[in-house]
């Protein structure tokens, strides 16, 4: 029989770790999918929200990290761009994304999480 989903929307996070000498990094852009560039700081958002800056991050051991919302998809691969208080970016680079969902249900898919770690530029 069938799976008969609501007709509802979700945002996923992608947690990024930058690890190493932070200090530069003020502020981190994500985007999601093949082929994806993050905005420049002056940029509008995109809604519903497809990359999003970051909020102040939370630090840790391993280093900083930010937490960042972006579209229900679970692509295998996201562009993160570090930026410094000038809003240039220090690094860009593209990493595999491993999701992991939270809520919902397998057939219908729901939030989901995936968690990454860049190294900052000394």
């Amino acid at each position: 029989m069938p799976t008969a989903c609501p007709a509802i929307g979700w945002t996923n996070t992608v947690v990024v770790t930058v690890s190493g000498p932070v200090d530069a990094v003020r502020d981190v852009a994500v985007c999601t999918g093949t082929g994806c560039t993050p905005p420049a700081p002056s940029d509008p958002p995109v809604l519903p929200l497809e990359v999003a800056p970051a909020p102040s991050p939370t630090s840790t051991a391993a280093g900083a990290v930010w937490r960042l919302p972006v579209l229900m998809g679970t692509p295998d691969r996201a562009v993160v761009e570090l930026r410094d208080a000038a809003d240039r970016p220090l690094l860009t680079e593209t990493v595999r994304t491993r999701w992991i969902r939270y809520g919902g249900s397998e057939q219908c898919g729901g939030p989901s999480t995936a968690e990454v770690t860049v190294r900052a530029p000394r």
